[in-house]
């Protein structure tokens, strides 16, 4: 009977190990860089850069970057919202602060993180 356990029991985490355990998934590590430092000049871009964010199980990544907070009446937009390095091309002709929010996913979990930047009119 312990035999059969034992063997039971080396099978079950030689088939886990191979099939991977959804149980046991870490989810990615976000890591971005920001540049110019905020603030900057209303109508600039700031490039987020994601391309050091990982993922402890060697999972592929995907990126979804979104605004979460824009200054009112300003428009704002990215280059490429799903691309690990982006850019923010702020309004020209309206200041404040705006919060950028990215989601990195390795298909079964995520993590969200959130930045601040600002733009001032000189």
């Amino acid at each position: 009977m312990m035999k059969r356990i034992a063997l039971l029991a080396i099978v079950a985490a030689v088939v886990l190990g191979f099939a991977g355990c959804s149980l046991c998934n870490l989810p990615p590590v976000v890591i971005v860089t920001i540049s110019p430092e905020s603030p900057t000049w209303a109508g600039d871009s700031y490039e987020f850069d994601a391309s050091q964010t990982s993922d402890p199980d060697g999972d592929t990544l995907t990126f979804a970057w979104s605004l979460a907070t824009v200054p009112a009446g300003a428009i704002a937009s990215f280059d490429d919202a799903t691309s690990a390095v982006v850019s923010l091309l702020t309004d020209n002709e309206i200041d404040g602060a705006y919060v950028v929010r990215l989601v990195v996913s390795d298909g079964t979990d995520s993590t969200t993180a959130e930045f601040d930047v600002a733009t001032a009119i000189f």
